[in-house]
């Protein structure tokens, strides 16, 4: 039996980070590409937006060793983030190529917080309502949902969680019945804060769409992927045998009927007889039948041409 393939759900990062030192690899020496990391933070402030907390994150990624981030300078990038619960530093791998340098270390850092965009596509293993009073009573949907997504340092997949907050506002207040356990769903939201206990990522939601025709992993499973067999539908088709006509199905049945098997067997008519008596039958009964000369009868020859043939004869 096949080992199943754990499913690409990965969970998409993109803000601005400060560096807070200079990006260092573990390369051997004289190499020229590598994987550099860089230490850096998120900026949370929470649901209710009354704290103000800073979450480490580790920046990593694969390129040349001299497109290093430099410390105390802002960088937007885009990557994907693993935050496991074994309370390690969440590690943000992010693409070499999407870096921006938005200001010099010389400049005071923007706003970045609750600024940091998620994007996350998995599989809801949880969903509870709860009641929130800050800033505002209001009816809140928390939902956790599962990710799984590559780890190019250690090479292997890694699976984790992060909770999702939907705000009970008129406009995604009817998406909470959305979130059904087992469904896969793309989130979008801000990042907000990190769990103390479970070390997930907390992201207020923004939008949400559910993906395969809205149906639970249960019932996908269940149902199977059905994919057409092109070597089925190219195969050549036999040859098709001549189906008799319906006047020839009915004589035989009608004399089988009638001499049990002893009469002669009737000759099937053809087609061309069907289609003759169906151009009788379905010509109008007032058109008129043209009707043939009739041929002109040749008698014995008289006695006068049979003289005037003989003296003829004679002459010659």
């Amino acid at each position: 039996m096949a080992a199943l393939q754990n499913p690409n759900h990965p969970l998409l990062v993109n803000g601005l980070f400060q560096p807070l030192a200079h990006s260092s690899s573990m390369a051997p020496q004289n190499n020229m590409c590598g994987i550099l990391e860089t230490p850096s933070y998120f900026q949370c402030s929470g649901l209710a937006v009354t704290k103000e907390k800073d979450f480490e994150v580790q920046l990593s990624t694969n390129t040349a060793l001299n497109n290093r981030l430099e410390d105390g300078s802002t960088y937007s990038l885009n990557g994907q983030m693993i935050a496991m619960a074994d309370e390690t530093t969440p590690v943000l791998t992010y693409i070499d190529t999407s870096v921006v340098r938005v200001l010099d270390s010389s400049l005071a850092p923007p706003d970045m917080v609750n600024k940091t965009n998620v994007t996350g596509l998995g599989h809801v293993s949880h969903r509870a309502k709860f009641i929130s009073t800050e800033p505002e009573r209001s009816l809140r949907l928390e939902v956790t949902v599962t990710h799984n997504n590559w780890d190019p340092i250690n090479q292997i997949h890694r699976r984790f969680s992060a909770k999702y907050v939907v705000p009970g506002t008129k406009n995604l207040v009817k998406t909470h019945t959305l979130f059904q356990v087992g469904r896969e769903v793309q989130v979008v939201g801000l990042l907000v804060d990190f769990d103390p206990d479970t070390n997930m990522p907390i992201v207020l939601v923004s939008s949400v769409s559910v993906t395969c025709r809205h149906k639970t992993a249960r019932s996908m499973l269940a149902g199977g992927v059905k994919f057409s067999n092109k070597a089925e539908a190219n195969k050549p088709k036999g040859p098709t045998l001549p189906k008799a006509s319906k006047t020839a199905e009915s004589n035989l049945a009608s004399a089988s009927r009638i001499s049990k098997g002893k009469a002669k067997l009737v000759e099937p008519e053809s087609d061309d007889d069907d289609s003759s008596s169906d151009n009788k039958d379905n010509k109008p009964e007032g058109a008129a039948v043209p009707v043939a000369p009739l041929p002109v009868k040749q008698g014995r020859p008289r006695k006068d041409d049979l003289v005037a043939a003989a003296k003829k004869m004679k002459q010659m």
